[in-house]
């Protein structure tokens, strides 16, 4: 049965449904900041770009805000249970929970780096690192392609139903090209891995990694509506027309 969105501020479901929706945009928004954060503040500490966003925990000044993102993010997850069903290929709930883990266990375990992942110990949690960082980039892709998109149903966007139906056709699509972002970045890093074997300074996984995060973190603001509202106001003023 469909939820209807209380538009009513006075209305007690209405705080409830604020507070969903802030734990999504948040969300979405550590994951836009992630590689902007590390990114900056390696650049003003004087450290050039890395070869992956996961090599920013090597360096002290970086690896607060690697851990302090992926930790939040990961922690978000798993307090957002979305929607439950009994069928296990539609219940959001162990997505977002092996979704929160991975993005910990990747914040916990640092990546392999020459000349510091030294003894069995670091070269263990490299590989857990690795393990973690790509279920999680999967999952990613997933959740936008598969899950968003098939669980719109529960949620009464309009009390129009043509309009609703209009709402939900679009935001599957917003949801989708997230995921096929996701997934395309992803397969093409795995070929050009195999293909071109990068070097040590190579920073093409870096980029990669930026661009999946986001695609990642722009399905949540979406799914949060703050981006659309955004879209829609910047779309109306332009439709608007002009006063003379």
């Amino acid at each position: 049965m469909a939820t209807p969105i209380p538009v009513n501020k006075k209305d007690p479901k209405y705080s409830m449904l604020r507070s969903y929706l802030n734990l999504r945009a948040a969300i979405g928004l550590l994951a836009i900041a992630l590689p902007i954060s590390v990114s900056v503040v390696g650049w003003l500490t004087g450290e050039p770009i890395r070869t992956s966003i996961s090599s920013y925990y090597h360096y002290a000044f970086t690896r607060d805000v690697f851990v302090a993102s992926l930790f939040a993010i990961g922690v978000f997850l798993i307090c957002y249970s979305g929607y439950d069903y009994k069928d296990w290929r539609r219940n959001e709930v162990w997505l977002h929970r092996f979704m929160g883990m991975a993005a910990i266990l990747v914040g916990m375990c640092p990546t392999f780096q020459n000349k510091v992942t030294v003894g069995n110990y670091l070269v263990f949690l490299s590989h857990v690192h690795i393990g973690a960082a790509v279920i999680l980039m999967v999952l990613m892709a997933v959740m936008a392609l598969w899950m968003f998109p098939l669980n719109q149903e529960l949620t009464k966007l309009d009390e129009d139903e043509q309009v609703a139906a209009a709402k939900k056709e679009c935001n599957a699509w917003v949801y989708r090209g997230c995921g096929f972002v996701i997934a395309a970045v992803l397969i093409f890093y795995g070929l050009y891995f195999l293909i071109a074997r990068p070097g040590k300074t190579d920073t093409t996984l870096f980029y990669v990694e930026w661009i999946a995060i986001w695609g990642f973190g722009v399905a949540w603001l979406w799914k949060s509506h703050l981006l659309s509202v955004v879209v829609k106001s910047i779309s109306d003023r332009f439709a608007a027309p002009s006063k003379k």
